[in-house]
């Protein structure tokens, strides 16, 4: 019987250890990440492939508009296919308004956004994490969620924070590095 459980007592303490593991190497990622990249970014990943977090589409935001960009190799398409968007999807997506809020013209909207949704969606898929959340009426933070339980944020100021839940949850922390948050949701 004490076999048994010192058995049970094992796997309980190697299952732990792993997942502290994959805690540690999520936030040493996320740590080494392009944070910038992610300001004023909402993603959140909607299938996993082959063991990879993978989003269809995320929100930037941008002088109090919101522009919703598509990750176009999420539904196969290549950008000479205009329509292949509308035909894979109901979303409207704000392709054009966006480049031509970067300074970009009509005819070079799609290869503009399509450049930029794959520099995001590839710096996500790398972190391999549920989601990021960086809006304005949160502030100026950039928020990873590793998990259905766990973040890790990037918070330069706390005073820049406007949500005051997030505000008060930064404050009752301890900083685990420069700017760097983590606990549990």
């Amino acid at each position: 019987m004490k076999f048994y459980l010192f058995i049970v007592f094992f796997v309980v303490l190697i299952s732990c250890n792993k997942n502290q593991d994959k805690s540690n190497n999520s936030l040493e990622l996320i740590k080494s990440s392009n944070v910038t990249l992610f300001e004023d970014v909402s993603i959140e990943a909607r299938k996993i492939v082959e063991g990879k977090h993978i989003s269809p589409f995320f929100k930037k935001y941008k002088n109090g508009k919101e522009y919703l960009l598509p990750n176009f190799e999420y539904y196969g398409c290549n950008i000479e296919l205009v329509n292949c968007l509308k035909e894979n999807t109901n979303k409207k997506f704000d392709i054009i308004s966006y480049a031509t809020s970067k300074g970009k013209d009509s005819l070079t909207a799609y290869d503009f956004v399509n450049e930029y949704s794959k520099t995001v969606n590839t710096e996500f898929e790398k972190l391999n994490i549920k989601s990021i959340v960086s809006k304005p009426n949160i502030g100026e933070c950039v928020i990873y969620f590793i998990n259905e339980k766990e973040y890790v944020a990037y918070v330069p100021d706390i005073n820049m924070v406007k949500n005051t839940n997030w505000r008060n949850r930064f404050n009752k922390k301890k900083p685990i590095d420069n700017f760097w948050y983590q606990g549990e949701y």
